[in-house]
């Protein structure tokens, strides 16, 4: 643009033995040309201000980035995490079971825990019971316990928390709880997250007589009988339950150590009256009532 007004300059100049309209219009277009050099100077040194103010300002976030950085590598040159002792590290698994590894994201709003280095000298078995028999489990009960990955070795152990508050298990409509066990015996062969199979001893029964479940019978509710070896045939006899497990139930009443039971239905056993105890045989059946009408 400054070109521009040089050459106007010289057209001008050079105008001057022209007619009085064409110096006039030589003149106008230096007055242009001039005006337009001044405008293009106002607007380059306005854009280098604002070019300088964000400079400033691009420099102070510079500064604060810079602030940044330097205190996250101060953090970062402490981030080392030392074990108190040796042993053996887990990570901790998310949500959805998948464990912390690096580049991992971690929730600060939740367990913040990376990996974990467990104690193997105590180990806990964990292990669920159904609803109905639950009521059974109580802490400080004795626990047999084996390893699916060892079956020759047995283990005991001792119960140390029931769950109050039951949870269904996935593929599963009942529901379940929680029960805590610690293994007594320290073994170099546990390591967490191993199978096991916990046989909790709720009650311990001494000298009684109990049959195999498969031995008991029942009509309605309120009578439970047995087939009974009698000489070379066999009765129904009527029998008293005591507590059972899965697999036995103790007989109260009705048979005796040395006598012989059924465990599948002998044949034509319908046909056959059951034995009632005596305590329930000496029971007189209560006489039908009857009106009357007095005259």
């Amino acid at each position: 643009l400054a070109f521009a007004v040089k050459e106007k300059d010289i057209i001008l100049e050079q105008s001057k033995y022209e007619p009085p309209a064409t110096i006039r219009q030589a003149e106008i277009d230096k007055e242009k040309a001039n005006r337009n050099y001044q405008q293009a100077k106002q607007n380059y040194l306005l854009k280098k201000k604002q070019a300088g103010a964000r400079m400033q300002n691009m420099s102070v976030s510079l500064s604060q980035e810079q602030d940044g950085l330097k205190q996250a590598q101060q953090v970062l040159g402490q981030f080392q995490i030392l074990a108190p002792e040796d042993g053996m590290v887990i990570y901790v698994r998310d949500w959805w079971g998948n464990k912390q590894t690096v580049g991992s994201v971690i929730n600060i709003w939740g367990d913040p825990a990376i990996a974990s280095l467990p104690d193997l000298s105590v180990m806990i078995s964990r292990t669920y019971v159904n609803e109905v028999d639950i009521r059974k489990i109580k802490q400080g009960q004795n626990v047999k316990i084996g390893l699916d990955a060892f079956p020759e070795k047995k283990m005991t152990g001792k119960v140390v928390t029931v769950a109050n508050v039951g949870e269904q298990r996935p593929n599963s409509d009942a529901k379940v709880f929680e029960v805590s066990i610690q293994v007594s015996e320290k073994d170099t062969t546990l390591r967490p997250a191993m199978t096991t199979s916990n046989n909790i001893v709720a009650t311990v029964l001494k000298d009684v007589l109990y049959v195999p479940l498969e031995a008991l019978h029942s009509q309605g509710d309120s009578i439970t009988y047995v087939f009974k070896k009698e000489g070379t045939s066999f009765i129904k006899q009527q029998v008293k339950v005591g507590q059972n497990n899965d697999n036995e139930a103790v007989i109260l009443e009705g048979v005796k150590k040395e006598d012989f039971v059924f465990l599948s239905v002998p044949g034509k056993a319908d046909d056959r009256t059951i034995v009632l105890l005596p305590s329930q045989a000496r029971t007189p059946k209560k006489p039908a009532s009857t009106l009357s009408v007095r005259k």
